[in-house]
């Protein structure tokens, strides 16, 4: 009499059956899933998208020379307004204090030292020449407008 599988048993062991692959190859293909799982449901939830990275960034390098005060760099006051000059492209960045004397507070320091105080600054960085940024804190939107000539 012929010995005949049962027909459960025979299709378990065809998925038992050796993968045509070899084992590193099917673990490398396994592991690329895996980061590609996880990078579509961080972009579905947003994880590791920052303002920094989903904004601008100056076409000036990190080490431009810009204007700003002893308030912001000495006292860590927020910045909350920011000048691009029309006639030398110079940028410039104040915080809410008075003063009369601009020499006597001033800093020169570079673009990417204002980047590190306040990553929102980057908002402004397609901001043309001949304007201006304002907020009323660091936590408000900024307003930009033209300079008035």
């Amino acid at each position: 009499m012929e010995k005949r599988l049962h027909p459960t048993k025979h299709i378990h062991q065809d998925r038992l059956m050796p993968h045509p692959l070899p084992v590193r190859a099917r673990w490398q293909i396994l592991k690329s899933m895996k980061i590609i799982y996880l990078t579509l449901i961080m972009a579905l939830f947003g994880f590791g998208n920052t303002k920094a990275q989903s904004v601008k960034k100056f076409k000036e390098p990190l080490n431009t020379a810009v204007f700003t005060t002893k308030f912001v760099i000495e006292e860590s006051k927020p910045i909350t307004y920011v000048m691009h000059d029309s006639d030398d492209g110079a940028w410039q960045f104040f915080s809410d204090d008075e003063f009369e004397d601009f020499e006597s507070i001033a800093k020169i320091v570079g673009l990417g030292e204002i980047i590190k105080m306040d990553k929102s600054i980057l908002e402004l960085a397609d901001m043309p020449e001949g304007y201006y940024a304002y907020r009323e804190s660091v936590n408000s939107k900024w307003v930009i407008q033209k300079q008035e000539e």
